[in-house]
């Protein structure tokens, strides 16, 4: 699959918000998608600048999640992260592979989006591991700060 992904460029399921799939005879490709891509950049610049999730949703029609999704995705740096499992039941190994698609801006807005959202919550410690996981913090310490 990951050598796949590195000579073709495929994308395993649907392309994120930014991008398209297209097909012409026998060839497959993800292309950035001059309709939305222009706004994905938009919304990584403003939250480098300091909007907030809840902000960004409300501009783009999108819930806080949503955004949120949108900003941990390495596709847009031009690689691709897969999740593999060797049965149902078993861990995911998660893959991360240079994608044959291209990126449409460059890894340092990425890296200072996720310092960012790193800094504000889970979603810079699930990136950077390859995937979710809960703080304390999240996962009900928290819970017993009104009694």
């Amino acid at each position: 699959m990951v050598g796949r992904v590195e000579r073709r460029g495929l994308h395993p399921s649907n392309p994120p918000r930014g991008y398209r799939r297209r097909r012409e005879d026998d060839r497959e490709w993800v292309e950035p998608d001059p309709e939305t891509a222009r706004d994905v950049v938009r919304m990584f610049r403003r939250y480098a600048e300091g909007a907030t999730l809840r902000g960004l949703a409300r501009r783009h029609g999108m819930t806080p999640k949503e955004v949120k999704t949108v900003l941990t995705n390495t596709f847009y740096t031009g690689t691709v992260r897969l999740r593999l499992r060797a049965n149902a039941a078993g861990p995911a190994e998660v893959i991360e592979a240079k994608g044959g698609h291209e990126a449409i801006f460059p890894k340092g807005l990425f890296r200072r989006v996720q310092e960012r959202v790193g800094s504000r919550g889970v979603a810079g410690r699930a990136l950077s591991r390859g995937g979710a996981t809960r703080s304390p913090a999240s996962s009900g310490a928290a819970s017993g700060a009104g009694r």
